[in-house]
């Protein structure tokens, strides 16, 4: 892509991330990962929070996620390990933007928080987007579940940079969900779409459910 600069870094030392940005950095669109683990995940917020400040960042874009809706996910961590970690590190980007708004010396940091639901593209053609409707459908074929294309988050986020000093996106926090559907109604979308017989691509449901198990964060989040 044009004007894309890719750079390595490791998100345990984001300080030599900055240090290879031009200085000041205007704003940071931050990802924490759910395979970091949600300890090294909480740890990874805060300390990319100290450096951004320290390097002018002006406006974070965070996405973190949904917690059951608007209103529910602004006070409710969940049990979910990585849901938890998300939610302080949501808080302590509040806490930060609230200290340097009361500093009244032109270094304000701003935030918008965006919170998706599950993705669409869990949905894939490899072992753990075979595993995902095996793991869904353990809860239910007709229980509806809410998802969201990545690339809806990313148009999201850019206009949370473009607006950012607008009341819709200044220190806001919005849950995001593109469709709500159940593992019966995607699997007939899916036949209507690829012309393939059977549902989505899907795995064993012992192996579903075996990974379900094993993986806490997992077993968590569909509980």
């Amino acid at each position: 892509m044009p004007n894309v600069t890719v750079i390595q870094a490791n998100l345990s030392n984001p300080t030599a991330l900055f240090a290879q940005l031009p200085t000041p950095t205007w704003g940071v669109f931050a990802v924490p990962m759910m395979t970091a683990g949600h300890v090294k995940e909480k740890l990874h917020g805060k300390a990319l929070i100290a450096a951004a400040v320290d390097a002018g960042v002006q406006h974070i874009v965070f996405t973190s996620t949904d917690r059951g809706g608007q209103i529910a996910s602004e006070g409710n961590p969940t049990s979910v390990p990585h849901f938890a970690s998300k939610f302080r590190t949501e808080e302590d980007i509040k806490a930060t933007a609230a200290a340097t708004t009361s500093q009244n010396d032109g270094s304000s940091l701003t935030y918008t928080f965006l919170r998706p639901v599950a993705f669409f593209e869990n949905l894939s053609n490899d072992f753990f987007g075979r595993c995902f409707p095996a793991m869904w459908r353990l809860n239910g074929a007709d229980k509806p579940m809410q998802f969201i294309a990545t690339s809806d988050i990313g148009r999201i986020g850019a206009a949370a940079f473009a607006a950012h000093d607008s009341p819709e996106y200044k220190n806001k926090a919005i849950s995001l969900a593109g469709d709500s559907l159940s593992l019966n109604e995607a699997s007939r979308i899916f036949r209507e779409e690829t012309g393939l017989h059977g549902g989505l691509l899907e795995t064993y449901a012992w192996l579903g459910g075996a990974v379900r198990f094993a993986v806490a964060d997992l077993r968590a989040m569909f509980k």
